[in-house]
């Protein structure tokens, strides 16, 4: 599905709002919606919800794992800037 028709039928739902740009016709600015808004903050905590659930067995030492992740997407990042 193009990001068009998402736009629309996010819009035709009440989710999203569209507006004119008042620098450029050609493009619009896009916004959430009260109804929109409260969907994402409602996701977003199933989102932490299951987060903390997964991650439970880690118990003290999940801010360990966490740390590791970073190092290791940290040291991606610098790999993909060496490639460049």
């Amino acid at each position: 599905m193009m990001t068009s028709q998402v736009i629309r039928k996010l819009e035709a739902r009440g989710l999203l709002k569209r507006a004119l740009d008042p620098a450029d016709s050609r493009a619009r600015q896009l916004g959430l919606t009260d109804a929109g808004r409260a969907i994402v903050t409602a996701a977003l905590a199933d989102v932490e919800a299951t987060d903390d659930a997964y991650f439970a067995s880690l118990g003290d030492r999940r801010p360990t794992f966490v740390d590791a992740l970073r190092a290791l997407d940290a040291a991606r990042i610098g790999e993909d800037a060496v490639a460049r």
